[in-house]
């Protein structure tokens, strides 16, 4: 069931069928589990949502089982502080300014700006068929929190929102266990990271200005994005989102990430 380059590439695993045993062993401690069938258990994690527990084939499970259990496997091999909330909240200025960086300049500010405030960062590759973008869980015995996010589709305006979106679950849901997102949830929870993330990414009102003038060209484009002090195709992203320009129309102007 799983994609075999990232057995190979991210959990240095070969898949060889006449070591299944050994495979089996490395894939159980890397896991976290007693036994892989563990992963088939749709309540494995905590707080997995109606709507998740009752679409999900099990590939799907196990695959969204299995990357969590990796994201919090790395989790718990990084040092971080407590959770400090106004720290969180005072540095995501700064954070929104690393998307005009390149991410081999902002990955470890990124990791140590939100460790400083109690956030431990995983950024995994997405594992194809998990359907999942994003993880939150809070890890009470350490009083910190872990956010993790994965890079599908390669699209860096996504990858930047998924980061924003779940550091809205830590602010907005403080000492909740687990939140878990993916495509397609229309929860009120859910929604609520999605403006939470739009709106630190760019200033309502200010969007609202620009919007109205009906001016999308590159240039307009590229000057409001300076103003902000983001990336331009953090605007691109929001402005495809919200209908206003075809998604291809500066398809070339966007970058890719790969984690």
């Amino acid at each position: 069931m799983f994609d075999r380059r990232f057995l190979s590439k991210i959990c240095d695993v070969e898949y060889n069928i006449k070591n299944k045993k050994e495979i089996i062993s490395e894939l159980e401690d890397l896991f976290m589990v007693g036994s892989l069938r563990n992963l088939r258990n749709k309540e494995m994690f905590a707080f997995y949502k109606t709507a998740i527990s009752g679409s999900s084939d099990e590939k799907e499970t196990i695959l969204r089982n299995a990357w969590i259990s990796l994201a919090m496997k790395k989790a718990n091999e990084m040092e971080c502080g407590e959770y400090d909330s106004k720290k969180l909240k005072d540095s995501l200025s700064s954070i929104r300014k690393m998307t005009t960086m390149k991410p081999h300049e902002f990955t470890p500010l990124l990791k140590k700006t939100l460790s400083d405030a109690g956030v431990k960062y995983v950024e995994l590759p997405y594992l194809k068929g998990s359907n999942i973008r994003g993880v939150t869980k809070w890890l009470i015995n350490d009083n910190n929190v872990m956010v993790a996010v994965n890079d599908c589709d390669h699209a860096a305006d996504r990858i930047w929102f998924t980061i924003f979106h779940e550091l809205g679950h830590v602010i907005d849901y403080h000492k909740r266990h687990f939140v878990i997102s993916y495509d397609g949830d229309q929860s009120a929870e859910e929604m609520n990271a999605d403006e939470f993330a739009r709106d630190c990414l760019i200033d309502r009102n200010e969007y609202e200005k620009f919007v109205v003038k009906r001016q999308f060209d590159y240039a307009s484009i590229k000057e409001f994005a300076e103003k902000e002090e983001i990336a331009d195709f953090i605007v691109i992203g929001r402005l495809e989102d919200d209908g206003l320009i075809p998604k291809s129309k500066y398809k070339i102007m966007k970058t890719g990430y790969a984690v």
